[in-house]
């Protein structure tokens, strides 16, 4: 059996080195979409942004022991005054770094910066492929500016690729550019070079829903055109009102409509040469972990509390109200501690390893199960442990 002790082995939490340290830089945003928590908690909602005192004294110190630094949460990064020098000190650090954003700020200052500062990931978010559906949602943004803002990065980036492989252009500027970029990177000037020229990756976010959904192939052809790299399609994964709950296109046993239009989406996306990636749609309760993956990630709010996922750490006041199957399921904020006083104790602290323990748990009860009916030859319905209280309805935990 050392093939599974090995297997365990890989699941055990390191103290070395974790993948994705997400940090809500500010709870802010500008938009009023109809599904977001920012403007249906009203009043429980804490507005405001993560000091620059505590990115850069508590938690840019300790940057290297992640792999990736991904700086959004709730709100939009790009109203944080201080979010390039926060993205410069990720990749001093040797971390990859990336956020999410409305794109309403994308103006050509502000994209011809982000390749500057050769950002790993850009995700740009839209609900829907035609202005009347995406305007409808995303309350107070402008599809046809968001669509060109998205368009002159991806052809700032070509040419800047271009650029790079023309032989004609002169050796000082070849020398200053690749200087700054193996700086940037930390790392060999070639190497660092060759892969600023493919960044950063464009991601497209689509959230599904049921007023969207239809669009969905559509907008597939639309990220094509405007030079994403790849289309994601999301879930409401957090519902705290019914309104919002009722707008989730996931089910047990999924609307077949919906199934077909991800379909026609996959293929749209492989004829355009784009990647493509969509969530489930059908509720799965055999999930070991969300891939929010908590026991190799942490989420640290604009307070500075650190926490499981962006679900688990919502800068509110009280319980966060939630919806799950109908039901009213309220959850408590879940806090390992904060980042003011010492980020890697909190990664490394008895609430984490307890809330982490639970998932482990899961894995090691299906491990075991998978290694008696291969030795066996029958199969049995294993019964899972249960996950960590807070995620027990949370729709992530479903796969989806």
């Amino acid at each position: 059996m050392s093939w599974l002790r090995q297997l365990f082995k890989r699941d055990q939490p390191t103290t070395e080195r974790w993948r994705v340290l997400q940090i809500e830089v500010t709870s802010r945003c500008s938009l009023r979409c109809t599904f977001c928590p920012n403007k249906s908690l009203g009043k429980n909602w804490i507005h405001g942004d993560l000091p620059w005192s505590v990115f850069s004294d508590c938690i840019a110190p300790h940057l290297a022991r992640f792999d990736l630094a991904y700086l959004q949460g709730w709100g939009e990064p790009l109203l944080h005054p201080q979010l390039w020098e926060m993205i410069r000190a990720t990749k001093d650090a040797g971390c990859r770094v990336g956020f999410t954003t409305c794109g309403s700020a994308l103006d050509e200052t502000n994209g011809a910066r982000l390749l500057d500062e050769c950002i790993d990931i850009l995700s740009i978010s839209f609900a829907g492929a035609t202005p009347s559906v995406h305007e409808s949602l995303r309350v107070g943004s402008d599809f046809r500016k968001l669509a060109a803002n998205v368009e002159r990065i991806a052809r700032l980036k070509k040419s800047r690729v271009i650029a790079r492989s023309d032989p004609e252009r002169s050796e000082a500027e070849s020398k200053d550019r690749d200087e700054a970029i193996s700086k940037s990177r930390g790392g060999d000037c070639f190497a660092a070079t060759r892969l600023a020229m493919t960044l950063p990756i464009i991601e497209l976010h689509f959230l599904m829903m049921r007023s969207n959904i239809h669009e969905l192939p559509e907008f597939v052809r639309l990220a094509s055109s405007i030079g994403a790299d790849e289309v994601v399609a999301t879930n409401v994964a957090y519902a705290p009102t019914r309104e919002i709950e009722a707008l989730r296109v996931f089910a047990e046993s999924p609307d077949p409509r919906h199934l077909a239009l991800i379909g026609e989406a996959e293929r749209e996306a492989k004829r355009r040469g784009i990647t493509f990636r969509a969530y489930p749609l059908a509720m799965d309760a055999n999930i070991l972990e969300c891939d929010a993956q908590p026991t190799e990630t942490a989420y640290v709010n604009h307070l500075g509390q650190v926490a499981p996922c962006v679900y688990l750490g919502l800068p509110i006041r009280e319980r966060a109200p939630r919806f799950f199957q109908g039901q009213e399921r309220p959850v408590a904020p879940v806090n390992f501690g904060s980042s003011c006083l010492d980020l890697i104790a909190a990664m490394q602290g008895a609430g984490r390893a307890q809330f982490s323990g639970a998932f482990r748990s899961r894995k090691v009860s299906a491990y075991s199960a998978l290694a008696l009916s291969a030795a066996s030859g029958a199969s049995e319905q294993t019964r899972l442990p249960d996950p960590p209280s807070p995620c027990r309805y949370c729709y992530k935990m479903y796969g989806i």
